[in-house]
């Protein structure tokens, strides 16, 4: 038997079937009774949950520390989706700039802009979904979103859990008709 408290107030939870109703105590603290160590175990993972000791007075209790924000040397590559058995290098988004010619400088006179390579030209794709799709899945451009074969839509689609919405709207189609075509010279 343990005395659990909840640092943030008044609470009612449940705990593999049974309920737990934090009450305050004689010393203001919202406790509750817990019988079984494995329920106390799971209630103790929970950041805003401690066990008391009735021999030691109740130290203030901490509020919990925000989560850290990955900087940019902390943030991992995502973790490729895996489509067609291997997987594919991870790769970087495309810059925010337009892209032109190579060898020719943006700010040149007469420097043409070449393919604009934004998975939010697809319609229905945001660039909420766009981030998902880079962090989930490692795609970052049109031609990959154009080269998904049919196994591999739906292996993206119940990932990205989109409930069909990659074949229903066509993203496939739209992808390969932004491609630039080829000109022989």
């Amino acid at each position: 038997m343990a005395k659990v408290e909840c640092t943030y107030g008044p609470a009612e939870t449940e705990v593999a079937g049974v309920t737990y109703t934090f009450q305050p105590d004689e010393k203001g603290r919202y406790v509750a009774t817990v019988h079984n160590e494995d329920h106390v175990a799971i209630l103790l993972e929970v950041v805003h949950y401690r066990r008391l000791d009735d021999a030691k007075p109740a130290a203030p209790a901490e509020k919990p520390k925000p989560p850290e924000r990955p900087t940019q040397a902390k943030q991992q590559q995502p973790a490729p989706i895996g489509l067609g058995g291997q997987n594919p290098p991870p790769q970087e988004p495309p810059p925010a700039t337009e892209p032109t010619d190579p060898g020719t400088d943006p700010g040149e006179p007469g420097a043409t802009p070449t393919f604009d390579d934004d998975l939010t030209r697809i319609k229905g794709v945001g660039d909420s979904l766009k981030a998902r799709l880079h962090e989930d899945a490692g795609i970052v451009s049109l031609r990959e979103i154009a080269a998904l074969t049919p196994e591999q839509v739906k292996v993206l689609d119940d990932k990205l859990k989109l409930h069909g919405r990659i074949a229903r709207d066509k993203w496939v189609e739209q992808a390969q008709a932004f491609l630039p075509t080829e000109t022989a010279e």
